[in-house]
């Protein structure tokens, strides 16, 4: 029960230079914000990279005006094809709404079906069998795509066909950059955030040097002192984590569809759950052997 008590006691010691200790939390917030906005941002880029990884992608546009249900049956046509990973059409019409969506709330096209200026477009994901099987088929993968494009730009009323052949390269280019650098930078990343944190909660934990001095005089034992200081320390430590998380799901969930539009349909995801709870944990502990540190000194 006396642990208990000090524990507690050491939370609610916060209190006492109150702007003192607002201003840590603060600083500890803000540093774990902007970490977790880089981890945020490399989880993303990271996991639509390993999406893609080995796609190609082709767009396909259709000159106007030319007949829609020719087109539609074409559309059918292309669930058929080989090694096809996803198919995603557009009608004129479609086209003008997506195009509206994306942009200014202010601009408005009100042009009707009839009238849209922009061609049925159909977006066509494939995985080449050399890129799904992992081979380092470069050269066959190219081979394929060239066949590809040849049968898309043969179809009837096909005005361009568009692809990025770099696509395959970046992706496993990536792919290997994520391997050797990747993690390492996230851990250096999480090593300078905790020698950040800590250093600052240290600072504040010396305010209360002369509390610390007295205790020692009187008797009092060094577990006695030592857990409100290290208590109130671990808080602040998982107040920040808490109150950067909740900012980074704010950014996330503002930012989630800026890019949801064609050709790119991305989205902005969270942090997964591990991840979460690693940046979490990180603070708390830092915060607690940063309080610990502060009192041994």
């Amino acid at each position: 029960m006396i642990v208990l008590r000090r524990l507690l006691q050491g939370v609610k010691d916060l209190r006492i230079n109150l702007w003192a200790q607002l201003l840590t939390l603060a600083a500890v917030t803000l540093i774990a914000f902007l970490g977790g906005l880089f981890l945020l941002l490399l989880h993303n880029f990271n996991a639509e990279l390993m999406r893609v990884r080995g796609d190609v992608l082709f767009q396909v546009y259709w000159e106007p005006g030319h007949n829609l249900s020719e087109i539609k049956k074409q559309w059918e046509g292309f669930t058929s094809l080989p090694n096809l990973m996803d198919v995603q059409t557009y009608t004129p019409s479609e086209a003008i709404d997506a195009l509206s969506k994306s942009l200014d709330n202010d601009l408005h096209l009100n042009w009707k079906q009839s009238e849209s200026p922009l061609p049925a477009t159909a977006l066509l994901s494939f995985a080449p069998p050399s890129a799904r099987e992992g081979k380092n088929g470069e050269a066959e993968t190219m081979v394929w795509t060239k066949e590809m494009l040849d049968y898309l730009q043969a179809l009837p009323g096909v005005q361009s066909v568009r692809y990025n052949p770099m696509r395959t390269e970046l992706s496993g280019a990536w792919s290997k950059l994520s391997r050797n650098l990747l993690w390492p930078l996230v851990g250096f990343l999480l090593i300078v955030l905790a020698l950040v944190v800590g250093n600052t909660i240290k600072l504040s934990q010396l305010f209360r040097r002369d509390e610390i001095e007295i205790l020692r005089i009187v008797g009092a034992r060094e577990w006695y002192i030592n857990l409100p200081l290290i208590a109130g320390g671990t808080a602040q430590g998982f107040l920040g984590a808490v109150l950067a998380l909740g900012m980074l799901k704010i950014v996330q969930i503002s930012l989630e569809n800026v890019l949801n539009f064609p050709p790119y349909f991305f989205r902005l995801a969270f942090l997964p759950f591990s991840q979460v709870l690693l940046l979490a944990g990180v603070l708390t502990g830092v915060g607690m052997l940063a309080s610990f540190v502060a009192v041994k000194r």
